[in-house]
């Protein structure tokens, strides 16, 4: 049987993609066939993964990251991605500092250190966004100078709302142990007042003032770690509840530091990128259209 790509299974903190490198030639996002991005995905008849990504040539930067969610959506970023491209990149290159290009934006990337197959790596994650029309958001009511979104028929509790490059609704909840995830997740992605959908968080402030968080990714549905969510998480955090602006989170997958600069006002990421395994996709697992 012919077998056509190598791909290498990777996972930030429990946040697990495919990955394939096509650096020989410059992708379109418009090239690739949505059905089997979602049949690769699939943890009972593919790989399995929370999305595949696609590491290619960029024109401004030393590498690009295209990605898609399990569902066949493109998504513009993850943190948790950017994290694992930074790590292979690394160890194809020997680089240590170098920089990224995701769907937003230009990323510096920095290995901290290695215990292979493991590395600490940190990211720079860019500024936060509160200009509902760049996140998208249809509503307007405000609170902290950050727009509130609240629905009294799904929880009694009002959402921060913000785009980290994708949109974010953030919930700071009394107990977490009572949320569930899957049925209020749902709801709120597809709200009508996101029409991008969003990616949702339920967060406690712990008694030592560091976050734990429970996430529900757009296009994913609950995941174990969400790395632009944890950064949106500590904007939130930070305009509405004055915690410090250096914090860990503590996610199911494992922690996070996020630190939102004074100096340069970016939001600075830092955690475990971390290889699982390599393997070849076979024939009829094409990616490309019309092949």
């Amino acid at each position: 049987m012919k077998k056509i790509k190598e791909f290498y299974k990777m996972e930030g903190i429990g946040n697990d993609y495919i990955y394939l490198d096509l650096t020989e030639q410059e992708i379109s996002k418009d090239e690739l066939d949505v059905d089997n991005i979602k049949k690769i995905c699939d943890r009972r008849f593919g790989v399995g993964g929370d999305g595949l990504v696609i590491i290619t040539k960029s024109k401004n930067a030393d590498v690009k990251m295209l990605m898609w969610n399990n569902d066949g959506s493109y998504s513009k970023i993850c943190g948790n991605a950017l994290r694992c491209v930074a790590y292979y990149w690394y160890k194809k290159t020997d680089l240590k500092k170098f920089y990224i290009e995701s769907g937003v934006e230009i990323h510096l990337a920095e290995i901290l250190k290695e215990e292979y197959p493991t590395a600490y790596v940190k990211i720079n994650m860019g500024r936060p966004i509160f200009d509902k029309t760049q996140i998208p958001y249809l509503g307007d009511s405000k609170k902290e100078n950050v727009y509130i979104f609240y629905d009294s028929s799904i929880l009694p509790y009002e959402g921060i709302v913000l785009s980290m490059g994708n949109p974010h609704c953030i919930f700071f909840v009394d107990q977490i142990e009572n949320i569930s995830v899957e049925r209020y997740g749902s709801l709120i992605e597809n709200h009508k007042l996101f029409p991008d959908k969003t990616n949702v968080e339920f967060v406690v402030i712990n008694s030592d003032h560091t976050l734990t968080q429970l996430t529900w990714e757009r296009g994913s549905g609950e995941t174990l770690a969400c790395g632009s969510g944890a950064c949106a998480v500590l904007v939130a955090s930070v305009l509405t509840k004055n915690l410090p602006k250096k914090n860990i989170v503590h996610l199911k997958g494992g922690d996070l530091e996020i630190e939102w600069n004074q100096s340069d006002d970016q939001i600075y990421m830092s955690g475990n990128a971390t290889f699982v395994f390599e393997g070849q996709l076979l024939q009829n697992f094409s990616l490309f259209k019309n092949h």
